[in-house]
């Protein structure tokens, strides 16, 4: 779970499952792709989830996109807040990623 204001919250989970809270309820966002989530991090105040298969996306405030990572298995952690679109993750192991997009 992660959020920039109490009207601004993102939480995700299991088989793609993302969902947003607006200040007053909770609602389903559509994903792209199914995948199991290991964390959500954040760029440019924008939610970054990542998780299995090398899996991360982007959200753009209307939809989801994938990004492109090189690993195969599982991301475990990303932060992102260096610009211009700068993210940094961990791999299983601690396997270092860092791209822009």
């Amino acid at each position: 779970m992660f959020g920039f204001a109490s009207n601004q919250v993102y939480a995700v989970g299991d088989s793609g499952t993302i969902v947003r809270y607006e200040g007053s309820r909770w609602e389903t966002m559509p994903s792209p792709k199914p995948f199991t989530c290991e964390d959500l991090g954040h760029e440019r105040r924008q939610p970054v989830p990542v998780g299995e298969n090398g899996t991360a996306m982007r959200f753009d405030g209307r939809r989801w996109y994938p990004l492109i990572t090189p690993l195969l298995n599982e991301l475990r952690a990303v932060d992102g807040a260096a610009p211009p679109m700068s993210i940094a993750g961990a791999g299983r192991r601690g396997a270092p990623v860092h791209g822009t997009g």
